[in-house]
């Protein structure tokens, strides 16, 4: 926010790879499978984190949780989900516009907990390998990348309670 880069439009376009997954990923189980999934993305107009799920019983959750009716909506999630602000586009699902998830729910832990799951893997970046930027810019994103550490630091800790607690 601080360069205004949430106000820009994606500077890369991520359809084509998109028009290849719909040709060569069948969906037509997801619906019917025991496995349950969610996707998260932040809703750009208001900033939460909504739910999409294949599975309609989610939906009686809340108003954030949305059951995913269509290949076509699948895909539009999934690539909502991938959408990084200023890199890639936001994009457009049941008339809500909705981008990466982020830091508003940088580790799902807890969801998964309240979902049953009783083993979680986490796969985490080296900080020190992202966090040689250059000049102001890259000292923000590093300044940022401080910020998401911790920020995971205290969600993992806060699991790492529950985990103990319950069992998990």
């Amino acid at each position: 926010k601080l360069y205004g880069l949430d106000d820009t439009e994606g500077v890369l376009d991520i359809s084509p790879l998109v028009k290849t997954l719909r040709e060569r990923i069948d969906l037509s189980e997801f619906w019917t499978q025991d496995t349950k999934i969610h996707i998260f993305v932040r809703s750009i107009e208001t900033g939460k984190v909504h739910i999409f799920s294949n599975k309609k019983e989610d939906c009686d959750k809340g108003p954030l949780y949305h059951y995913i009716d269509s290949a076509d909506t699948a895909f539009r999630v999934a690539q909502a989900a991938t959408a990084l602000r200023s890199i890639f586009s936001p994009v457009a699902v049941n008339g809500e516009i909705y981008c990466d998830a982020g830091l508003a729910n940088p580790f799902p832990v807890e969801d998964a907990f309240d979902e049953g799951c009783d083993t979680v893997f986490a796969f985490i970046r080296d900080y020190e390998h992202y966090a040689r930027g250059k000049g102001i810019l890259g000292a923000k994103i590093e300044d940022d990348e401080v910020s998401v550490q911790n920020l995971y630091a205290y969600i993992k800790m806060k699991a790492d309670f529950r985990r103990r607690n319950e069992g998990q």
